[in-house]
């Protein structure tokens, strides 16, 4: 482990794929905070912290906040 940006190999053995777009999805199903650097040319790749992996890893998926639910409250 160096630094803490996972590397490509060690995306690929995560989300067991090689596609860059598979790996993205299978980390947005799971909740996990990423961000494809340049979009849009032939260099694209994944940014992944170590950190969020280890926080899915602990403490399951991570879920999108839903909204408050105003009509209880009186």
């Amino acid at each position: 482990m160096t630094g803490e940006i996972m590397g490509p190999s060690e995306i690929a053995d995560l989300a067991a794929a090689d596609s860059l777009p598979v790996q993205a999805r299978w980390l947005k199903e799971r909740g996990i905070p990423h961000r494809i650097e340049g979009r849009g040319t032939r260099k694209q790749r994944l940014v992944v912290s170590r950190f969020h992996v280890r926080q899915w890893i602990e403490h399951g998926p991570r879920s999108a906040s839903t909204p408050a639910n105003w009509s209880s409250v009186r």
